[in-house]
């Protein structure tokens, strides 16, 4: 009886952290894409750095700043993935940006996430 009641336990919390963590996700469209990145100066929060800065201008230019460090590169989007090649930072690939409730996330080119921020 102690074993089923443990399982029916489990089953209960896994089922209610499941629905707490989960929020529906929407990519963005092109047009959305662009209004939230083109020229804009994102704080984002990376996944593996924490706080990063990312200016994005006018004509692809990009650069970003994390505690004391920085780099510059290109960025551009296709369609709603947002791309971006660094000189130095560890990162040259394309990935989705989508809507998770008040944020906006982008993932790696492999779909786990590399940031979120929220739009201003």
């Amino acid at each position: 009886m102690k074993h089923v009641l443990s399982a029916v336990v489990c089953i209960g919390l896994s089922t209610i952290f499941t629905q707490v963590g989960a929020q529906d996700t929407t990519p963005l469209n092109p047009d959305e894409a662009t209004t939230l990145i083109k020229g804009k100066r994102l704080e984002t929060n990376n996944a593996r750095f924490g706080s990063v800065g990312l200016d994005l201008r006018d004509g692809g230019r990009l650069y970003g700043n994390n505690q004391g460090s920085s780099d510059s590169g290109e960025w551009r989007l296709e369609d709603n993935k947002l791309c971006l090649k660094w000189r130095r930072w560890d990162y040259d690939g394309c990935g989705v940006l989508q809507r998770r409730g008040d944020k906006v996330e982008h993932l790696y080119p492999d779909g786990t996430l590399h940031f979120t921020f929220t739009p201003k």
